[in-house]
C-alpha cells in the first residue's frame, strides 16, 4: 500500500529585517539609507553645487500598518 502526501503552505505575510545603502556621486552627492523591520526608518541626504550649494537631510521613522484583519 502507498500513500502520497502533499503539503502547500501559501502566505502573504512578511517578516524579516530589510536594509538598504544608496550613493550616487555626479554633479553632487547623494546619500540614502532605508532599515526595515516593524519600523522604517529612512535617512537620505543630498548636496547639490549648482547654481550654489544646497544641503539636504531628512530622517523619517514611521510603523508599518498591521495586515491583521485586512481580508
Amino acid at each position: 500500500m502507498r500513500i502520497d502526501r502533499t503539503f502547500i503552505f501559501h502566505t502573504n505575510k512578511s517578516a524579516g529585517f530589510n536594509a538598504g545603502v544608496a550613493i550616487k556621486v555626479s554633479n553632487g552627492v547623494a546619500a540614502g539609507v532605508t532599515l526595515g523591520g516593524n519600523y522604517v526608518v529612512r535617512v537620505t541626504a543630498m548636496v547639490m553645487r549648482k547654481p550654489m550649494w544646497q544641503a539636504m537631510w531628512g530622517m523619517r521613522i514611521a510603523k508599518r500598518p498591521s495586515m491583521r484583519g485586512a481580508m
